[in-house]
């Protein structure tokens, strides 16, 4: 059986080495060129938002999230949560015939 020995040294290096590693990565990973997006928050509540659009070059894009549903059964959760979903696009502007 064969026995491998630990030490600490190896640990230390890999401490020492990875933030700059994960720096000099993320920094390559820009793309040349970029530019900052036109970004709007509609309606933010508190902290968070439920609707943002991101326009680049004449493209808009909706993101939609935290939409759920209220109900007795499935049918009224997926009823008020597709409502919802409605209510957020029409509100930055798109309709259901927008999506893809």
């Amino acid at each position: 059986m064969m026995k491998f020995r630990t030490t600490a040294a190896p640990k230390a290096l890999i401490m020492a080495v990875a933030p700059t590693a994960m720096a000099m990565m993320a920094i390559s990973c820009r793309p040349v060129g970029a530019q900052e997006l036109e970004r709007e928050f509609i309606d933010p509540a508190g902290v968070f938002t439920q609707v943002v659009t991101v326009a680049d070059r004449g493209i808009k894009t909706i993101y939609v999230s935290g939409q759920v549903g209220r109900g007795d059964d499935l049918a009224g959760h997926v009823e008020t949560a597709f409502q919802s979903v409605v209510r957020r696009l029409e509100s930055a502007g798109a309709s259901t015939s927008d999506v893809v």
